[in-house]
């Protein structure tokens, strides 16, 4: 006969096992993974190991599965056996007692308070969550497999049962090209809506500032002539570089100089280290390291450890949201219209923008700006006067470099050739 103290030596243990596996599935599936990946980033390996698994559900689920499965099993034979040596309907019994005991001390309970600490906790049970699947891999290994193929197989029909398609980003974009009469959405949302997509996939070296853009002050230049710097240029801080511009060194902040007493002293003394990222960074993460490490400006270098521009807080946002202008920047006007569909723009001018403003649908590419586009097209550095002629569905165009030099170009004349001939007939 089994005995009382059997009964209650086996199934509370067994009940615990089964809670702790059922609520560790909920937490390593709803955990914040931004929060994971940051404390992962800061030397977690509890956090990189949970960011691990809850990026492979179907470990987690094959792996609780297995265990929550052996514990049912286990706590309904054992109140199963109990209840057939003294109870006449015992198998009525065993279920009345067994099931709301698991479904609510083994599932939903658990649950509901492993879901509340979800990121606090999943770091700790992701150990025993992995050895598990591990120790038990054969049979794990398998259901994952299953699991995952099921998932694939199944999400199409869920969708079309309930007669819903999975809208991919391609067919989005796709909708953003629409003219404004058959879409209800303005041109600034679109524009934010592209930026969006854009942002997922893009990366540090497609929103920095390059070098020979940047204003940078030497290290052993002074506090003085650090001051007149920024207020020739307008700026809050600064690259410091030695002997060359793509050697930066530091930054400098007008607030690091507000304690100077003597202004001839070097700037070096003032400067904070450099903050370096690889141009291959994205700019999500990015966003994030630069936000929790409270930096404004980093230097990007390339794969040789040269810096071949930097890229501020700001920068990055603007690529979501557009240009910010703040009351200390002047404005710049990167174009000039000449006539009805001609325009002097300079040559680093995005192309973005200028689709945006006048509306000439140039193709995007592996470029960023005007002179990328005609630096490709060209396939040399083009010389002043030098002519192009390309085809775009607002019609064709002609480019005309209107000044340049050995290193860039630096403004171009655009036109829009119909008007040209309607002008001649």
């Amino acid at each position: 006969m089994l005995s009382s103290w059997i009964l209650f030596a086996v199934v509370p243990p067994l009940l615990l096992i089964e809670g702790f596996f059922s609520g560790s599935e909920i937490a390593l599936l709803a955990a914040d993974k931004l929060t994971l990946k940051k404390n992962a980033r800061h030397g977690s390996k509890g956090a990189k190991l949970a960011l691990e698994l809850a990026t492979h559900p179907e470990r987690v689920l094959s792996t609780t599965l297995v265990m929550t499965s052996f514990c049912v099993v286990g706590i309904t034979a054992v109140i199963s056996l109990f209840c057939l040596e003294r109870y006449r309907y015992a198998n009525l019994i065993a279920v009345a007692i067994t099931s709301p005991m698991v479904l609510f001390l083994g599932e939903l309970l658990p649950k509901t308070l492993y879901q509340r600490r979800a990121t606090a906790i999943a770091p700790w049970i992701a150990y025993p969550i992995y050895w598990t699947y591990m120790i038990f891999y054969p049979i794990t290994r398998l259901l994952s497999s299953y699991t995952a193929k099921l998932a694939r197989f199944m999400g199409p029909i869920e969708e079309m049962l309930a007669g819903k398609r999975r809208t991919t980003r391609d067919e989005l974009r796709s909708l953003l090209s629409y003219s404004r009469k058959e879409s209800e959405i303005k041109p600034v949302e679109k524009s934010m809506i592209k930026r969006i997509f854009d942002f997922k996939d893009s990366e540090a070296k497609h929103a920095l500032i390059p070098l020979v853009r940047v204003e940078g002050i030497e290290e052993t230049g002074t506090v003085k002539e650090a001051l007149e710097r920024f207020e020739e240029h307008r700026h809050s801080r600064m690259p410091v570089f030695s002997e060359r511009i793509d050697n930066i060194v530091g930054v400098i902040e007008t607030n690091d100089l507000m304690t100077a007493t003597d202004v001839q002293q070097p700037i070096r003394n003032y400067m904070s280290s450099a903050h370096y990222v690889a141009e291959t960074q994205s700019l999500e993460d990015l966003l994030l390291e630069m936000h929790e490490e409270d930096t404004e400006m980093v230097v990007v270098v390339d794969e040789h450890g040269g810096a071949v521009g930097i890229l501020t807080f700001e920068d990055i946002v603007e690529e979501i949201v557009g240009e910010i202008r703040d009351e200390d920047d002047i404005e710049t006007v990167h174009y000039r219209e000449l006539g009805p569909r001609s325009w002097l723009i300079q040559a680093r001018m995005e192309i973005q923008q200028i689709n945006e403003i006048l509306k000439l649908e140039m193709p995007e590419g592996d470029y960023e700006t005007l002179s990328g586009f005609l630096l490709q097209q060209f396939g040399r550095i083009p010389e002043q006067a030098d002519e192009l002629y390309f085809s775009t569905p607002a019609g064709p165009l002609r480019f005309t470099i209107r000044r340049a030099t050995e290193r860039h170009i630096e403004t171009v004349l655009v036109e829009l050739m119909e008007v040209l001939k309607q002008k001649q007939t």
